[in-house]
């Protein structure tokens, strides 16, 4: 079984989960816990159990300095979103799965087995770790004037606050972009135009607090 000790600078994963984030609370947890099955997601054949992000989102995770995060919090993604809105440029990709289709220029993708990422923003707030699906938001490419306002809704009350995203649950998730483009998959940077991604459904053993708000189904 695995179990979390929520050591990162974000600790998004753990956060989600509900999983105590001072490190006696976490081992407690380990120790006194029997393990639930949980979905792991596969990207390009690699493994990961938060979220696969791309797009202009994934720039501002990569570029917000430590020492920003650590005086401003969350609020350092924000920041540094806005200093670089004059360097937010479009991709052009086609994504398509079970039942799923949609081509066109994105800012954000987000491929989510959990619910938060660069530091605790909602990308994939319906997500659940046992459910046997992947959660798709792509944030479509917008004017100009437009882009500012929807950063503050994205870094704020989260992407689906956007009313302009595009979102799915599949299986399967396939994409090629006109360009090659980075996904971060839990932190950990890939580039390639085309990526493949699936579900493998309730694989892992993982330690989680018995009122976990990811295990549950969508009714």
């Amino acid at each position: 079984s695995l179990a979390i000790m929520p050591l990162g600078t974000a600790n998004d994963f753990a956060r989600a989960c509900g999983i105590p984030t001072d490190p006696e609370g976490a081992m407690q947890l380990a120790v006194s816990t029997p393990p639930t099955l949980i979905d792991v997601g596969i990207a390009n054949g690699r493994a990961f159990l938060n979220m696969a992000t791309g797009g202009f989102g994934t720039q501002v995770t990569v570029e917000t300095s430590d020492e920003l995060k650590q005086i401003l919090g969350q609020a350092a993604y924000l920041v540094t979103a806005l200093t670089h809105f004059d360097g937010i440029r479009p991709v052009r990709g086609v994504f398509w799965g079970p039942e799923f289709l949609w081509e066109g220029e994105f800012l954000v993708l987000a491929v989510g087995n959990s619910r938060a990422a660069g530091g605790g923003y909602q990308l994939c707030p319906l997500a659940y770790l046992n459910d046997g699906l992947l959660d798709v938001r792509l944030l479509p490419d917008l004017p100009a004037e437009e882009v500012p306002n929807a950063l503050g809704l994205l870094f704020g009350d989260g992407l689906d606050a956007v009313t302009t995203v595009v979102g799915a649950t599949v299986t399967k998730l396939y994409v090629e972009a006109d360009e090659p483009i980075q996904i971060n998959l839990d932190g950990e940077p890939i580039t390639s135009n085309r990526f493949q991604f699936e579900i493998l459904p309730r694989r892992l053993p993982m330690i989680l607090p018995p009122l976990c708000p990811l295990i549950g189904s969508r009714g």
